[in-house]
């Protein structure tokens, strides 16, 4: 999400400037050839979506924790879901990390198989 800010005027004519702020949630963009099918879709570069879809389709595996520190992703979870809602299937793998004061904490591992990651890379507009 990108946000676009704007001044302008006050409506009360003193001539102070208000700030507006607009908020841009566009991440996929619709390939030239055909935006109406997935295999046209592009995931938008600079992205939330396209950073841990790279990461991703560059092998990587991530659990909420790692994601946090290494992408800068708070939700990967959300985040996740909506790269499957492009059509890529992400593997999903339970695991126990250590937690606060040795406590377990239960997670999930998110990844890519082969074959999803040559998907993922067509999405992303990367050659093969």
């Amino acid at each position: 999400m990108s946000v676009i800010s704007t001044k302008q005027n006050a409506p009360d004519g003193t001539g102070a400037l208000n700030e507006k702020k607009t908020f841009r949630t566009e991440t996929i963009i619709p390939s030239p050839k055909n935006g109406a099918t997935n295999s046209g879709l592009r995931v938008r570069p600079g992205t939330k979506i396209y950073n841990v879809l790279a990461a991703l389709a560059s092998g990587f595996s991530f659990n909420r924790f790692q994601a946090e520190r290494e992408l800068r992703d708070h939700v990967l979870p959300s985040t996740v879901q909506k790269i499957e809602a492009l059509g890529i299937e992400v593997f999903h793998k339970p695991e126990v990390v250590p937690g606060f004061a040795g406590s377990r904490v239960q997670t999930t591992r998110y990844s890519l198989t082969p074959n999803q990651r040559a998907k993922a890379k067509t999405l992303l507009g990367w050659r093969l």
